[in-house]
Formats: structure tokens, C-alpha cells, sequence
């Protein structure tokens, strides 16, 4: 079976070795993993069995295996059944997986085995914007309830994580066991072919010095816009500024910003926040007359590619044009830098830039992670919380290196004197999410979303007509997940 990360790392050099360099490791463990968790038992589960339930692997472009084939030799699915065999040994526990044929499948076989009483799976996966419509229901067992989960630890995303409790209870927190979700946030890609001929600094300067900024960045790309085949108009037959999806590139920049839509209140409860923030009517104000340049913006949802006639997949078009060379920049995510190996022009790797230099630092948007959860059928949340805890621990000693940096780095990028790692290193520490980007995006991102494909600059007053339903739906749900989780 040829599954995801077999694909995944097809691209790759044929000249890279098949396995990393274990001479690099730090030993310090039994296991000779650098991270370890000294707070989880000594415990026998005596072969018992922890089952998972995921998604084929066949049918996404994200790592979701759980338990690769044996025939499986990429160097990740190796990682993983390594992780895997340690924690087996360990806890003398075996590990089993059931897969659903596509994301479609986990909400409902979620909620199907919380309400049928048996105890079927010890872990569930879930999109994320599912997992919270399963809290809300009183499906999903809180990771609060689990005794060795500390989310305080190194392995977990603390700053994504910190938006997901509701009044001080934590229903579920990323880890690196999670990998995907590291596959789902945003990165800002340059064409260096590009910026030489433009004259332009490089990014990766500016990033350095501090002063990567969106008003930088949208005059790099504004100089960058030639009409190569001088019919007097820009397409993708020139070079344009900045090639993205709109549901990509727009939220990008106000996460980046720090603008976040919905907010925390003292309580830790929620609310509609955008209404208030003058900055985010002033990103908004200075992206939209940015793009209403002509070559500005390929928004490759929306706009007629004149290079893949006839394609309306967004992913094909963005590839093929940043690719090309007919863009300086492309706004996209960590795990399509894959897609651009074999791009002849080399290309750098930098973060979404910040709202003005004084901001404290670079914030790289987290567009979605599917997550494992517990489900509220779960009798063994003891046993459940020391796996979950040593998944995440052994995921960041093995996979996290093949994966990411050597896979990433090394095999995906060009030698660029270790700048392209560098800055993966920074996005992997500062991600983050706006909940109004993710779980309510339906009132709050697009609603926005409208009003750059209109051209319309109402931000204001379309951000306070939605504050008053946004927070009477948002307390709505907060009282639901009270009520089911007393």
C-alpha cells in the first residue's frame, strides 16, 4: 500500500539517504530519546491493546498513520514504528489501528461510539472544528480529567493550546504527536529568481532584523510585477506579486498581526473581539488597496488562470505559477513546501511578517489539526493519559528529526546555509490561532473572507452588525459544553 508519506517523500532528492544520522542524537533516556516524562508509572498493561481510530492515510495529503505497514521503509513511517516500539516495550501495551476512509467519517463514528456506552477506542481523531462541536455535546472525555497530560510541557503547543479551555477547563491540547497540525500552518515562500531581478532584500533580512513587515511585504511584492509579454495587462502569463488562495492568504495576515478576531475575557470564555481593534481595520484597509493593484494578488480561488487553462483546483494553480516563476511570493503551508523540489528557480522560506516592527514577535497561523480525543466511553483514562503523555514525549525524540529536519530541511529546501531550517525553527515555536479563523469561522472569518472579494473596505461596521450574534452564539455554546461537563 502506497500511502501518504510514501508520496510524500517521492519528491525527495534520489541522491538524500533513506535514514537519518542517528550519530546527531543526544541520548538521554533508556530509549536514547533526548525528552522524557520522569512524572509517568512504571505500569504493565500486561498486552493489552490501545486502539486508535484514523484516517486512511491513502486518502489525505496529511500524516495521519498511526501505525504504518511494515512494508512502509520511508524514513517517517521507520520514525514512527520506532516511537511505536518503545512504548509498546515499555508499557508491555500493543498498539492497533482502525481507519476511516476520509475525514468525513470521524464525527459521526465519534459520536456513535460516546453515546454507545463500550468502551471500542482509546483514541479518536477528529478535524478540529468537529472536536469542538463534540465538546459541546458532551462526547469528548476533557484532557483536564487526564492525570499525565501536563500541557505544560515542551511537546505541547502551548500557545495554540491556551485557546482551547473554556472557563479554565482544557477539553483538548495539541502535542507533537500531532504532526499534522505543523503540516497546517502558514509560511510565506519567495522566488529568489524574482527577487535578484527585482533588486529586493532578502526576507530572510529582514526577519532577522526585525523589520519584516506587511508594509514591507506588499511593496517587494508591488516592485516585483512585470508584464512579461507586454500586452498591457498582468495574469499569470507575468509576474505578479503574491500568489494564494484567499481563504489562505487574507487571515494570514491578521493572525500574523496578532489581530485575532475572538478573544479570552478574564473569565476565559470567548468573545467577539474584532469590532474593537482599530489595527484590524487597518490591516484590513491596507491589504485590500494592496491587492486592488493590478498583479497584486492572484487569488487562485477566484481568479481565471491563463497558464492551467480549464483547472479549478486552487492547490494545481498556486504550484504551477509560483513554480514557474510568474509570482514572487506564494502564502501557503509548511506542508506544501514538498510540492516545490523540483522548481529549477531556488526559493527561500520565511514566516507571515508582523503588523509593525515594535510587535513582539513573528505569529504563524495554524490553519486546522486533527486531533486525537478521548471519547467520553473511554473506562481507562489512567491508562489512556500515560500513552497519550509518552506519544507525545517519543514523538518529539524520533519523528520529529526524519520529518522535519532532515525531511523539511534538508530534502525539501535548497543549501541555503541552514536560513530555510532556521526559519522553520521559528514557525514551529510561534504558532498560534484565531478561533474565529477555525471553529466560528462561519460568522467571523467569513464574513470578512465577503468583503475582499467584493473590494468592499466595510470592515468596521460589517465586524460591529456581527458582534451581537457572534457572542449570543458563542455563549450559547459555552453552555452547552458547561452542562455536559460538570
Amino acid at each position: 500500500m502506497r500511502h501518504r508519506l510514501q508520496r510524500f517523500f517521492s519528491g525527495c532528492r534520489k541522491d538524500d539517504p533513506e535514514t537519518p544520522d542517528d550519530s546527531t542524537s543526544t541520548p538521554t533516556s533508556e530509549e536514547g530519546g533526548k525528552y522524557r516524562a520522569d512524572y509517568l508509572p512504571d505500569a504493565d498493561y500486561q498486552g493489552g491493546t490501545f486502539r486508535v481510530y484514523t484516517v486512511d492515510p491513502d486518502n489525505t495529503d496529511l500524516t495521519t498513520v498511526f501505525t504504518p505497514d511494515s512494508e512502509e521503509n520511508d524514513i517517517v513511517s521507520q520514525a514512527i514504528r520506532k516511537r511505536n516500539g518503545i512504548i509498546e516495550k515499555r508499557y508491555n501495551i500493543v498498539f492497533a489501528q482502525d481507519l476511516a476512509a476520509s475525514w468525513g467519517d470521524l464525527s459521526g463514528q465519534f459520536e456513535k461510539v460516546a453515546n454507545s456506552g463500550d468502551y471500542e477506542y482509546d483514541l479518536m481523531m477528529q478535524i478540529q472544528r468537529e472536536a469542538f462541536t463534540a465538546v459541546t455535546r458532551g462526547y469528548v472525555t476533557p484532557i483536564s480529567k487526564l492525570k499525565y497530560c501536563h500541557t505544560d510541557e515542551p511537546w505541547y503547543a502551548t500557545d495554540v493550546n491556551k485557546q482551547f479551555t473554556i472557563a479554565g477547563t482544557q477539553f483538548f491540547a495539541y502535542s507533537d504527536e500531532c504532526i499534522n497540525m505543523f503540516e497546517q500552518a502558514s509560511c510565506v515562500l519567495y522566488n529568489k529568481k524574482i527577487l535578484a531581478e527585482s533588486k529586493l532584500t532578502d526576507p530572510y533580512d529582514y526577519v532577522k532584523a526585525g523589520t519584516w513587515t506587511y508594509d514591507v511585504f506588499f511593496e517587494q511584492a508591488k516592485s516585483a510585477i512585470f508584464d512579461t509579454d507586454g500586452d498591457g495587462k498582468i495574469d499569470d502569463n507575468d509576474v505578479m506579486g503574491i500568489v494564494s488562495p484567499a481563504d489562505m492568504f487574507y487571515p494570514t495576515v491578521w493572525v500574523s498581526s496578532g489581530l485575532n478576531t475572538i478573544d479570552k475575557g478574564d473569565d476565559d470564555i470567548p468573545v467577539f473581539t474584532a469590532n474593537s481593534k482599530e489595527k484590524f481595520f487597518d490591516i484590513c484597509q491596507k491589504t485590500l488597496d494592496y491587492v486592488k493593484t493590478e498583479g497584486g494578488l492572484f487569488d487562485s480561488y477566484h481568479d481565471k488562470s491563463q497558464t492551467v487553462p480549464g483547472s479549478d483546483q486552487h492547490g494545481v494553480i498556486t504550484e504551477s505559477i509560483f513554480e514557474n516563476n510568474h509570482a514572487l511570493f506564494c502564502v501557503g503551508l509548511i506542508g506544501q513546501i514538498h510540492l516545490y523540489n523540483d522548481m529549477e528557480a531556488d526559493f527561500g522560506i520565511v514566516p507571515a511578517p508582523k503588523l509593525e516592527e515594535s510587535q513582539e514577535k513573528y505569529l504563524t497561523r495554524v490553519l486546522d489539526g486533527w486531533i486525537y480525543c478521548v471519547p467520553k466511553s473511554n473506562k481507562e483514562l489512567d491508562r489512556t493519559s500515560v500513552i497519550m503523555e509518552a506519544l507525545a514525549v517519543e514523538t518529539k525524540n524520533w519523528v520529529y528529526e526524519p520529518y522535519y529536519e532532515l525531511a523539511l530541511k534538508s530534502r525539501y529546501t535548497r543549501d541555503d546555509n541552514g536560513r530555510s531550517a532556521e526559519m522553520l525553527d521559528l514557525m514551529l515555536e510561534t504558532r498560534t490561532i484565531d478561533l474565529g479563523d477555525t471553529i466560528w469561522q462561519g460568522f467571523s472569518r467569513n464574513s470578512f473572507l465577503d468583503l475582499f472579494w467584493k473590494r468592499d473596505n466595510s470592515f468596521a461596521s460589517t465586524a460591529n452588525a456581527r458582534k451581537e450574534p457572534a457572542d449570543k452564539k458563542i455563549a450559547a455554546e459555552v453552555e452547552r459544553i458547561k452542562k455536559y461537563n460538570q
